[in-house]
């Protein structure tokens, strides 16, 4: 019996007719009803911005909706074929009814190629594209966040809330931005830590990291440090590069799969696992650093602190007690100070010794705080006074950032704490469900 190419162009007409409809009433309802732009971050797009946004947002919900309407124009076609009774016409012909399937595989393949090549290539430009967004009216951007009644947010642990009254943009450079008569806020787990003025602020968008991030640097910087109770004043500081506010945050599912490849081999380049990573790095090295003060103690009850500005030898006479948490104390101790405003001589019923956190090991510093304190020969004792912070020693904050990342998830410092064997947990089981999201995304 002849091929029946008649039925196969009816076939093939019925679904067609079907499956554009189904993808373009899908494609419509999952990106402006909502599924599509709850993965995208709106706050502060223009008019403008949004129409530019539809436009880049059709191929992901494309992927998402072809499948569906392959099946959908599949079930509607056939089934309505055999509500007429069609199939049963066929097979008293002759005809095998397997051969009128043949639509439905050339769809099925038809539908998965353009499915494959929107995942595999469009969807990951169309996400370097929305990233884009941000940096091409970087500018735009920065005033929106610094207008809003929560302001432009920086850095890492230690988040910075920024308000400006002036914002200045340079067209030669459209990824710099310059913050004018700045105030600002330290935020460290919900307290404010630290609060103060920049003279300026001077923002840089990097656009070719992944995800993408802004690095920030102040001139005329001016701060009260709540917890020690002072006011400090630098001419220049740098503050930890913070993601950008993307539209569309990084997925594993929204990689090609030469990056999926890629996270496969190497799971902690994974911007989740660095980040925990970069925690790890930091927090060992404050224990570290913390740790080796009190191993001085132990050698021979004297230990010496110093920077560029300050040196504090602190002796004590009672065996330091162990590391409890992030830090350490004394009992009946001796300091001599020697900084920019002179040197003298306290001595202390008991001593906390702490390094403060930062969003990198060259931002702590050593902290200490004696209590009942008398300053030289001073009969008067202060309930308390703080030292410091003396700045770490930049060998040692050089020798710590140069430990590979295995060397700090096996303990190779040769430094145990069991604050470091909870974030080494933390940072290998991250490590592992993103290996296994990137095997189920493959």
């Amino acid at each position: 019996m002849p091929f029946p190419w008649t039925l196969q162009r009816y076939l093939c007409r019925e679904l067609g007719k079907t499956f554009v409809l189904a993808s373009l009433t899908l494609m419509v309802v999952l990106g402006l009803g909502g599924g599509v732009l709850n993965m995208i971050k709106l706050g502060g797009v223009s008019p403008g911005q949004l129409f530019r946004l539809m436009a880049l947002v059709l191929p992901l919900s494309a992927a998402l909706t072809l499948p569906v309407a392959a099946l959908f124009s599949a079930t509607a076609t056939y089934g309505r074929f055999s509500s007429d009774n069609e199939f049963v016409a066929c097979r008293a012909s002759g005809i095998n009814l397997h051969v009128l399937f043949l639509p439905t595989v050339l769809l099925s393949l038809f539908a998965a190629g353009i499915s494959f090549g929107l995942t595999n290539f469009v969807i990951p430009q169309m996400v370097r594209n929305l990233n884009a967004f941000v940096g091409s009216d970087f500018g735009a951007l920065i005033e929106q966040r610094i207008n809003q009644p929560r302001g432009l947010t920086l850095g890492g642990n230690n988040m910075y809330r920024i308000y400006a009254d002036r914002c200045i943009t340079d067209q030669a450079f459209p990824d710099r931005v310059t913050l004018q008569k700045v105030v600002w806020v330290a935020i460290d787990q919900g307290d404010w830590e630290r609060y103060g003025t920049f003279r300026e602020l001077h923002l840089r968008f990097h656009s070719d990291e992944n995800p993408p991030r802004i690095s920030a640097v102040a001139i005329g910087v001016h701060w009260y440090d709540r917890k020690l109770g002072r006011y400090f004043e630098n001419e220049r500081q740098s503050i930890a590069s913070s993601q950008v506010p993307s539209f569309v945050p990084p997925k594993i599912k929204f990689l090609n799969l030469s990056g999926l490849f890629h996270y496969m081999e190497h799971p902690t380049e994974w911007f989740d696992v660095r980040e925990k990573m970069a925690d790890l790095r930091v927090e060992s090295g404050r224990l570290e650093a913390l740790n080796n003060v009190r191993n001085d103690f132990l050698a021979d009850n004297v230990a010496t602190i110093r920077d560029a500005d300050t040196t504090v030898i602190i002796r004590s006479a009672d065996e330091p007690l162990a590391l409890d948490g992030d830090v350490f104390e004394l009992g009946k101790v001796t300091i001599e100070e020697q900084g920019t405003e002179g040197r003298r001589k306290i001595t202390a019923d008991r001593a906390k010794i702490a390094v403060t956190s930062g969003d990198d090991l060259g931002q702590c510093a050593i902290r200490i705080e004696v209590f009942n304190a008398r300053i030289g020969g001073d009969a008067l004792a202060r309930p308390k006074i703080v030292l410091g912070p003396v700045a770490i020693d930049p060998g040692f904050v050089a020798r710590h950032s140069a430990l590979s990342d295995e060397e700090l998830l096996t303990g190779g410092m040769g430094f145990v704490n069991p604050r470091l064997e909870e974030k080494r947990a933390g940072v290998v089981a991250e490590s592992g469900k993103t290996l296994r999201r990137v095997i189920g995304a493959i």
